[in-house]
């Protein structure tokens, strides 16, 4: 998965399926080269979600393709039918409400990076300043999923408060910079303090 240039997260979910199906295989005595439906049915009746269920389809697939050279036709693994559900979105007085929950600029600034140009918080913590187009309304995200770059709009009001950000902030390189001492490399803002706070 490495070489294949897969993201550390995409290896780890893998990896952690595939544990856990070795586990189970072992428990009850299956063989992991074929036995697959008493695992998935067994990550059903634990009420799993699923999306998590399709993951660990993916990972045995994963697996039987690329590690054991199984020939393509005889990878077949029956998948859940997906529920189509409406998205749950929030009302203006329920981001207002999130947004003055905290007094932090910083983290006011974050969630609003998040809210108004869509991102997902590893992201945000990755970003730096020089991804600001400001001339443009746009927003550089380097690698974003699937690893393509891509632009994405930020609103006027957001770029204005951005620049009031950075002349207070005095930033290096990230647009969220964690503390650091000073012998410590400059570091992003890390992911559980945005999911702490938020």
């Amino acid at each position: 998965m490495l070489q294949r240039n897969y993201a550390s997260n995409t290896i780890q979910v893998c990896t952690s399926f595939l544990k856990d199906f070795a586990k189970y295989c072992h428990k009850h005595n299956l063989n992991p080269k074929q036995d697959v439906q008493p695992y998935i049915l067994h990550l059903i009746n634990k009420g799993v979600a699923v999306s998590t269920q399709n993951q660990a389809i993916n990972s045995i697939k994963f697996y039987w393709k690329h590690i054991l050279g199984q020939d393509k036709q005889f990878i077949e693994i029956d998948r859940p039918m997906k529920p189509k559900l409406l998205p749950e979105v929030l009302s203006l007085g329920e981001i207002k409400a999130i947004l003055e929950a905290t007094s932090n600029p910083k983290n006011q600034l974050i969630i609003k990076i998040i809210y108004g140009c869509g991102l997902r918080v590893g992201k945000v913590t990755q970003l730096a300043f020089s991804a600001i187009k400001s001339e443009r309304g746009l927003l550089k995200i380097i690698q974003a999923k699937g690893k393509k770059d891509r632009f994405v709009p930020i609103p006027e009001d957001l770029i204005l408060q951005l620049r009031n950000y950075y002349l207070t902030y005095k930033l290096h390189y990230y647009l969220f910079e964690g503390l650091v001492s000073e012998k410590e490399k400059l570091k992003p803002y890390s992911v559980c303090s945005i999911r702490k706070f938020f």
